[in-house]
């Protein structure tokens, strides 16, 4: 489901494969195609300005509560639309905030809850499910 259309990968375990497998993939591409060394981790991007004259970006960002300049030829924006969790309207928010369960938006994924053996509900579509 979530793989390159030019590095398919033929060797999935299942039809709609968990959060491991699709990111031991995501990690062989990465990895395979030398795109770490261009990327710039856990950082927030606080501008991306286009510089006519020049036909580049100057992207700035804050890593570790330092700020850094850049000025590159391209950006890629995949951020995706989880980056910043939301929650639907529940018909009824105090029985929602009541719930004695673990909740977790996907993308504040919390690792430190065993998921073993429980029944978990996930609210959402797409990428969400996935």
């Amino acid at each position: 489901m979530y793989c390159f259309s030019f590095d398919l990968n033929p060797n999935w375990t299942e039809i709609y494969a968990g959060q491991v497998e699709i990111l031991a993939y995501i990690n062989r591409m990465a990895d395979k195609y030398g795109l770490r060394q261009f990327t710039e981790f856990n950082s927030e991007v606080l501008s991306a300005d286009w510089i006519e004259d020049d036909k580049k970006w100057k992207v700035k960002v804050r890593t570790n509560g330092e700020e850094k300049d850049f000025i590159v030829d391209f950006v890629v924006t995949a951020m995706g639309q989880l980056n910043k969790p939301g929650f639907p309207a529940f018909a009824s928010e105090e029985r929602r905030q009541g719930f004695g369960g673990d909740q977790f938006h996907t993308a504040r994924w919390d690792h430190s809850v065993d998921l073993t053996d429980k029944t978990v509900a996930v609210i959402g579509t797409g990428a969400s499910a996935v």
